[in-house]
């Protein structure tokens, strides 16, 4: 199969897809935030973004990026909360479109694909990604076929070896060459690393000239079908390639009982704060009915502090007091947005959470 048929059936994993999202990610962020560069309103919000996040943006791979709650930490810690709603956690939930246990390759890069006025601003990035997309899977795919061909030339050379040593002591009789090509076969199986199915192992041990010429009489050669009709029936070689698939699979279920079991990624928990009494709120809880701040990353008492909820009601109900928010610009007479620029701090006193860094906000 040419590489080009190889690729066109390229499928990857939901892992990844999300891999490839998170790169997106890193990349239509980073364009766009770019876009800014030149706007004097946010000449300070680029001087944070030079420092504390181009170079980690700029350093992602397909294979390793920033992932989705370390991108959403450096964009609100840096005044970059509106591109973070706006652009990058949308493309993030991008990975609940993956609803199969595998995907073609051209279906995970048009899903990748950006629309509206954003699909608009950042064609051109969106196009150069699809591009290095396609071209990092095609060259996977090369690679690929080319280490199975070697393998594949390598095993059948090592695999005539053993069979010569094995015809010098046995004596080739009808009644025992199925036993003998049961035995090759075996040692077949720790030889090709590559075999993939039945359809590759019958080729494998119908396709090689020295086992025609062992097993197949000339007298029943066919000039009309171009095949040979070989000493071993239909039923010898199912029963070989059946016992051949199964060793095949007790040696990869081998193999991952030998793997350490690679971490599950951490999952973000929120907890949200109740009761406001000043600087401190006295109680917590899994639901955000009637809470408009929320808690993450606990670690050794502290926690990081952040605004969530109805922004309008929030504004309407004039939450952000002096003692727990820092309205960095904006109003609350002609808001109707909230902007957080940094997320804050709190720690645990007495049973309870004590705001011990504001959280900083704009009033749009």
């Amino acid at each position: 199969m040419s590489t080009l048929q190889c690729f066109a059936q390229k499928t990857i994993t939901k892992t990844e897809f999300e891999d490839l999202v998170d790169y997106a990610n890193c990349r239509y962020t980073a364009k766009y935030i770019e876009s800014f560069r030149d706007d004097e309103i946010e000449k300070e919000n680029i001087d944070k973004y030079d420092k504390n996040i181009k170079s980690i943006l700029d350093e992602a791979t397909i294979k390793k990026s920033p992932k989705f709650n370390e991108l959403e930490k450096l964009l609100k810690n840096n005044g970059w909360s509106k591109t973070f709603t706006e652009l990058t956690q949308k493309v993030c939930e991008k990975k609940q479109k993956f609803t199969s246990n595998e995907m073609n390759i051209k279906d995970a890069i048009q899903l990748l694909q950006l629309d509206g006025k954003l699909g608009t601003q950042l064609k051109n990035e969106v196009e150069r990604l699809s591009q290095e997309i396609l071209e990092y899977y095609k060259e996977e795919t090369q690679s690929s076929e080319n280490d199975s061909q070697s393998t594949d030339e390598q095993g059948e050379k090592s695999l005539m070896e053993e069979y010569k040593k094995l015809k010098k002591e046995v004596v080739l009789l009808e009644g025992i060459a199925v036993g003998v090509l049961v035995l090759f076969i075996i040692v077949l199986i720790f030889m090709f690393k590559k075999i993939k199915g039945r359809e590759s192992i019958i080729k494998i041990v119908l396709g090689s000239d020295r086992i025609r010429n062992s097993f197949a009489p000339k007298k029943d050669y066919s000039e009309r079908k171009g095949t040979y009709n070989y000493t071993l029936t239909d039923k010898d070689v199912n029963l070989i390639v059946d016992k051949v698939l199964e060793c095949l699979k007790l040696n990869e279920e081998e193999k991952r009982s030998n793997q350490p079991t690679n971490a599950s990624p951490l999952k973000v928990t929120y907890k949200y704060l109740k009761g406001k009494n000043e600087k401190t709120f006295s109680r917590e809880d899994n639901t955000p009915e009637d809470s408009f701040f929320r808690i993450s990353n606990e670690s050794n008492d502290t926690a990081d502090f952040e605004f969530f909820g109805n922004e309008k009601e929030a504004i309407a109900r004039r939450i952000f007091s002096d003692d727990i928010c820092e309205i960095v610009s904006g109003n609350y007479q002609k808001a109707q947005s909230v902007e957080i620029i940094k997320i804050g701090k709190v720690k645990r006193i007495e049973g309870g959470w004590t705001v011990i860094e504001p959280i900083k906000i704009k009033l749009n």
